[in-house]
Parts: C-alpha cells; structure tokens; sequence
C-alpha cells in the first residue's frame, strides 16, 4: 500500500512519471490496472492494492485542479455522479475538474437542456451539498489518510487496517 500511497501524493518523481507512461492514468491518483501478461506483475501487484487502499483515504479539496467533479468521492460518501444521476446525465461537464465547474460567482453547471421542475429540486440539493465547497484554496487537491487523524499514511496504520479487515472477514477476533 506504500507504493500505492506514494504514487497517489507524490508529483513529478522521476518512477512515477515512469509508470505513468507505462500504463496511463485511470484518474489523477492511479493508473489503469496493467493488462499485458509480461513485464508489469510487480505494478499489477501493486496496483491490484488500489480498491482495499481506496477505501481508506478521502480527497481533501484544495484547488479543485485534480479532483473529478462528478467521478471522485470529494463531497460526501459516493460519487455525485452516484448521487445524481439523473443530473450527471444531463450534463455537459461529465469529465470537468471542481475548478473547471466554478467561475467569481460559484458553481457553474452546463446542462445539455433546460431543467424539469424535478431536475430543478435535484440540483438544489446538489448545490445545497456543495456549499461547504464554495471556497477553494491555492493548495493542491491531496489525499487524506482516515485511519490517522492528521491524515498521514503510515505503514504502521496500513497494516493495522489490513489486520482489522481481515479479522472482520474471516469472523476471527482480532487485537
């Protein structure tokens, strides 16, 4: 998960530019999971890593430059393209960063037609969900580590988590 964690948060290193070119990036934090049989099963392995880390960390919103308005979990526990899919649907910003989705007066969402009366209370709540997102910072878009409560990954914490799940799994009591 170190690896995973590194590649995640890291920018511009020299063996992630390396990998990035290699597999291609799935989102702005990993890459495609690797499909040619030789040569990439230390990235597969690693990258295979991705989904049990994935639901450890949440995207801290700085800048809005990295996050995926619709497809990154950044505002709440799902995707707003999950929480909204009627309004993803509709539209014209399917692959637009948070920054990209806000002009000087707030958030500026393109449909591809005008509203129902019904898509008109969705996007309301939509925008009643984003109004803790109305100020974004300088900072970068990072990730944060849920298991540590300043949010840095550990080693340490990644195993105990990795025990936790699989105790819970296995119905074994764990320490």
């Amino acid at each position: 998960m170190k690896w995973i964690w590194r590649f995640a948060s890291q920018e511009q290193a020299l063996w992630k530019e390396t990998i990035k070119a290699r597999f291609g990036m799935e989102n702005k934090w990993t890459t495609y999971m690797p499909t040619q049989p030789y040569g990439t099963g230390v990235w597969r392995s690693i990258r295979s890593q991705w989904i049990k880390f994935a639901n450890n960390w949440k995207i801290k919103v700085g800048n809005g430059g990295k996050t995926l308005f619709w497809e990154d979990v950044w505002a709440g526990q799902v995707t707003l393209k999950n929480k909204y899919p009627d309004l993803f649907n509709l539209s014209l910003q399917k692959v637009s960063r948070i920054r990209e989705m806000r002009d000087n007066q707030g958030w500026d969402l393109r449909f591809r037609r005008h509203l129902n009366d019904w898509e008109i209370n969705k996007v309301a709540e939509l925008l009643n969900t984003l109004e803790q997102y109305k100020d974004l910072t300088p900072n970068e878009d990072n990730l944060f580590w849920l298991p540590d409560k300043q949010g840095r990954f550990s080693v340490g914490s990644a195993y105990k988590t990795s025990q936790r799940s699989v105790c819970q799994s296995s119905g074994w009591p764990g320490r």
